[in-house]
């Protein structure tokens, strides 16, 4: 670890710490990759921005410095191209759908009706098929409010076309085959398109 720079250290309630970028190039040397991945989905969705984060992975980079080379790693293979996912168990799903069947999916992707009107947002969409795939999480999915706002936002989707996959924590157990049942829904849609 490299000794701090007054640029790597920010004040929080009077107490030193480092900056957030700092902090991601240190934190790559003690934890896993995955756990690296989820600091860094949750420091983008609070702002840090990548040029920002990569600049400064790449200023304290050194040979045989873990840390950086991972952070170096993830940020050149962000798999949403700048947009940010919601969570991280959305983008976990992202990854388990990475299938020559299922294609490229559209993250945070906006419905829109005939007439150009907003009807909904989804987690991940193939919008060529109209195939939209929810994180289907307790925290964001159940309970009455809820469930009958995914309710509404379903049924407003399918007048435009589109239809809903609910996918939860047992996709991410079982990916191979979550994967070809998705692969498998994409060409059926293809085939009615």
């Amino acid at each position: 670890m490299s000794a701090l720079e007054p640029r790597d250290i920010i004040v929080i309630d009077g107490i030193r710490v480092t900056n957030r970028a700092r902090t991601l190039a240190d934190l790559g040397s003690v934890v896993s990759a995955d756990a690296l991945a989820r600091a860094l989905t949750s420091a983008r969705r609070v702002g840090a921005a990548v040029p920002d984060l990569l600049d400064t992975a790449e200023r304290l980079h050194r040979p045989g410095q873990s840390g950086t080379g991972a952070l170096m790693r993830l940020l050149g293979a962000i798999p949403f191209e700048g947009k940010i996912p919601d969570s991280w168990f959305e983008e976990l799903l992202a990854r388990c759908l990475e299938h020559p069947g299922i294609g490229p999916l559209t993250p945070q992707h906006e419905i829109h009706d005939d007439d150009g009107r907003f009807v909904a947002r989804v987690d991940l969409a193939m919008p060529d098929v109209r195939l939209a795939i929810e994180a289907h999480s307790k925290r964001h999915h159940f309970g009455p409010e809820a469930e009958a706002a995914d309710a509404d936002r379903d049924l407003r989707a399918a007048a435009c076309g589109w239809e809903m996959l609910y996918l939860g924590w047992h996709a991410t157990k079982s990916p191979d085959t979550v994967a070809e049942m998705v692969a498998a829904v994409v060409a059926a849609r293809r085939r009615h398109m």
